[in-house]
């Protein structure tokens, strides 16, 4: 008798599930001195293709210019001036730096991330809400509500303040992760910026407030999404002899 046998190659998928973006690598650095060129240092360690992102504060109403492959993702319309740049990584930025301008003679500070696991800039880059401005000690950054629904995102609450002496108190509830705080010199009429961030899968997140150390006269908040990229699932080979 003659048995016939098939041999059937089957591609069973492996679920594959988004990761939070994560801050991987990160620096500060602070100009405290009356300039028009900023000198802003770079995360020590980001691989081409993670998304390189800063926090720039200083005193007084700036139009903050950003070097070529850089884009601003936002910017307050009152003094202080609070910045936020991105771009993706070409793998050559790590351990550097960059010089971020403003057309007045001002200080400023800096945080730098790079950031893991989130979704390509030419994709879907970071959104940002509105801007919260007011004479308080305690910055309130405004709900974001991003685009596409609940996702696994990396929330940032930011804050900048007009005096390099401000310190954090408390940072707002449940944004644990990443708190910074960086000051220019100390007293008024100085740079100041200051983030924390959360992970969260929610369709909008709306932080708490900033406890500053002491009420500056006039603040600049508010709070980003980063995206997660999207998830790929893998394929196994499968042979299934069938007589």
């Amino acid at each position: 008798m003659m048995r016939l046998l098939v041999l059937l190659c089957l591609l069973l998928a492996t679920p594959a599930w988004a990761v939070f973006p994560s801050v991987s690598s990160a620096n500060t650095s602070t100009v405290a001195t009356d300039e028009t060129d900023h000198t802003v240092n770079m995360p020590a360690a980001c691989a081409s293709g993670k998304l390189l992102i800063v926090f720039f504060g200083s005193d007084g109403t700036e139009n903050v210019g950003w070097p070529v492959g850089w884009t601003e993702l936002g910017q307050s319309a009152v003094a202080p001036t609070v910045s936020i740049g991105y771009k993706q990584s070409a793998g050559t930025e790590a351990g550097g730096t960059i010089t971020v301008t403003t057309p007045s003679i001002e200080h400023s500070s800096h945080i730098s991330w790079c950031v893991d696991n989130a979704i390509a800039v030419a994709t879907q880059p970071p959104e940002i809400t509105t801007w919260y401005a007011a004479a308080t000690g305690n910055p309130d950054p405004p709900s974001i509500t991003p685009t596409g629904g609940a996702k696994d995102y990396l929330y940032v609450a930011v804050a900048g303040g007009d005096s390099g002496s401000i310190t954090i108190d408390a940072y707002p509830a449940s944004y644990g992760d990443n708190n910074t705080n960086v000051g220019g010199a100390a007293g008024d009429a100085s740079g100041h910026i200051a983030v924390a961030s959360r992970t969260l899968n929610a369709a909008s997140a709306d932080p708490g407030v900033f406890d500053f150390s002491i009420e500056s006269s006039v603040v600049s908040a508010t709070t980003i999404a980063i995206h997660p990229a999207s998830a790929v699932a893998t394929y196994t080979p499968q042979i299934i002899i069938v007589e």
